[in-house]
This record gives structure tokens, sequence and C-alpha cells, in this order.
């Protein structure tokens, strides 16, 4: 572990595990396991968008339901509300949930750009609706102490379908603040990221970034393609920079690129974009190293990395938060699917997987030693 400092006088701490990671501070075991294959009960679920967690309480949205299951952390379901629907309370699509430490929930319906929260009790109170053309609103990530809800939109800037390489293109992830109160919106300092765009297409695995946000409006995010993560403030000021070397990123076969060109090149003749057509020389050679920024709990920084011959999310990196000291690899009792939802949260994650015959489930993973 070596402690440097940028000429700007960011710290920078760089970790050098050698061969083997060295052993976690905490173990992860499953506490429970809710989801069942068919029946009536409320466990048995369509597709689960989103999952929190409130002191003994957990949140499951499920997307195709439309509506907001509650469960004890014994299992019982406690209580649903929500419905499909355009009125108050309902939701034609809603995508993410964020539960308060009071046990009411923000839940976030993007056909509708509204937010609408709910009691403890699961009543409907009160909506914030985006008006198309002004900022748009977030899907929640985090809520701050005063109640304020935190989250980001993504937006791309500085296309230039001409050039091959679209030097200028930029992905743009803002930050947003939203006053429950009043629905006033404001714009926390973006991160910027340079992108590479091939005949107009967006080329995967190159450019993009993971990021977590806290409830004090810092963020936590990772280089595009080194495993390197940063640390920067809600007034857009980098605090800890951590790097993690000898790590080996999962390569892309031939075939793999050839099949990711062949995909851009369809999409780029379906919107009609003029310019270079990509091919698989274009598409990175290997994956990025980190796949999640799962965030802080306690003082420990925790990260899914994406490494070779490790499965993609069977372990989570941790780090101390404030240092940036690599404390070693946690091995998962389930893997993280690329796309589950999943909350760091209370001690633990809440996650939503796929288990046997694909049905979906959502676990609590408890990290003891916290």
């Amino acid at each position: 572990f070596v402690e440097e400092v940028t000429p700007s006088g960011i710290p920078v701490a760089i970790n050098r595990p050698g061969v083997e990671a060295p052993p976690a501070p905490v173990v992860a075991r499953v506490a429970l396991e809710l989801g069942a294959l068919d029946g009536e009960q409320p466990d048995v679920f369509g597709d689960v968008g989103a999952v929190d967690l409130s002191g003994d309480e957990i949140f499951v949205l499920d997307a195709m339901a439309r509506e907001i299951r509650v469960f004890g952390l014994d299992g019982r379901h406690l209580r649903s509300f929500g419905r499909a629907g355009d009125g108050p309370g309902e939701f034609q699509y809603a995508s993410s949930i964020a539960a308060n430490d009071d046990g009411s929930v923000w839940v976030f319906d993007p056909p509708r750009l509204t937010l609408s929260r709910f009691g403890p009790d699961g009543e409907y109170e009160s909506s914030i609706a985006g008006q198309p053309g002004s900022i748009p609103l977030p899907p929640p990530s985090a809520i701050a102490p005063d109640g304020a809800l935190l989250g980001f939109y993504f937006s791309n800037v500085g296309r230039d379908y001409s050039s091959p390489m679209h030097a200028g293109a930029l992905d743009l992830y803002q930050i947003i603040r939203v006053e429950p109160a009043t629905g006033a919106i404001d714009s926390l300092p973006s991160l910027t990221m340079p992108v590479l765009r091939v005949g107009g297409v967006r080329v995967p695995q190159a450019g993009v970034i993971q990021l977590s946000i806290e409830p004090n409006g810092a963020v936590w995010f990772s280089h595009p393609s080194e495993y390197r993560l940063y640390h920067r403030s809600a007034a857009g000021d980098t605090l800890l920079i951590i790097e993690l070397e000898g790590q080996v990123p999962v390569p892309l076969s031939s075939t793999e690129r050839d099949s990711i060109a062949a995909g851009l090149r369809a999409t780029a003749t379906r919107f009609g974009r003029d310019g270079p057509i990509p091919e698989a020389d274009d598409i990175p050679q290997a994956r990025q190293l980190v796949a999640r920024v799962l965030g802080v709990e306690g003082e420990l920084l925790f990260v899914v990395p994406r490494i070779a011959g490790v499965p993609e999310g069977s372990v989570v990196d941790v780090f101390e938060a404030q240092t940036g000291r690599y404390r070693g690899r946690v091995e998962l009792p389930v893997s993280l699917g690329r796309r589950d939802p999943v909350r760091l949260r209370d001690g633990g994650l809440i996650a939503a997987v796929r288990g046997e015959l694909d049905v979906p489930r959502v676990v609590r993973i408890v990290l003891d030693g916290m």
C-alpha cells in the first residue's frame, strides 16, 4: 500500500496486493431469501425492478405487477401498494425506488416523468412531475439527511458523426438534487467522460463509468478502463483516488468483438447514421475492470470487480473509504447478475437475483464483521 499525492494535492491510494487478495474483513451470508415459482402468494415476482431496505422492512418493486411489496426481515409479507394506471399512486412502468429511514418510499415512473411519495403505511401522499424540455427528473439513488432526493441522469454531448474516433464526444452524468416539498430541481457538478463512437454509435466497453451517490451528494465513480476509483465531493472537488494494481481484465474474444461490431453496424444503419462503419478492431479487447460501485457502508467501500478467472458478480472488493487501503475480496453466497438491482444498506446487501428455472428472487446478504 502506497500513498501518493497528485500535483494538484489529491491523495492517491495505490494498492498492490500481489497474486492473491488479502482475506476480507467481512464474511457474506444469506439471511433471507424470497421468491416462489408459482402461486398467488406475494413472493411470486414477475419482474423485480428495484429493491431497498429501511429498518426492518424490505421493499420490492415488482415492475410487471406495478406494485411495491413490503416484507419483514423474517420474510413475512406486511403490505403492498401501488397499481397500474395514470392516476395518483399509480404507475405505467415504475423503474426504481428509494426508501427513507421513516419507512416512506419514493417511486420513479419514467413513462410519466413522475416521482411519487408513499407514507410508511403505503398510502399515497404526493408527486413531483417532470416537465418536458426542463432538467429531467432522475431515478432516486439516495436520500439526503434533509429528505432531498439525489440521483443522476445520463446524456451525451459533443457528438461528431463524421469522425471515426469522435474525439469530442462525451458522456455526461448530471447529478441532480430534488427538493420534496417544492419539487425544485437543482443540478450539482456533473461528471463527463470521453467516449468512443463509430458511425455515430456508442462502442460498448469503451468509456462507461460506474457510480454511486452518497446521501451528502458526494459521488464514488470508476475509471472507464482501469481499476481506479474516484471520490468526489458534492461541490465537485476530487477527495481521493484509489488504484488496485495487478488485476487482469476479462478478454473479449474475436468472435465476441465481431458480434458487437455487427450489432453496431446494424444500429448505425437502422438510424441512418453516416460516417465510418464499425469493425471488430474498433472494439476494445477486454471488458471493464469495475462492474459496479456499490457505495459505502460503515467505513468501507464495496466494489464489484470484473476480473479474469473470477465469475462476474461472485465477489466484492472492499476498501477503507477514508484511506483507500484495500482490505480484501469477499466471496458472495449468490452471484449478482449484471443488471440485477442491488442496494447496499444497513450492514448488508438487498439484491434481486435469478434462481433455478430463472425464477426471480430477492435475497438479503448480511456482511458479518462490519
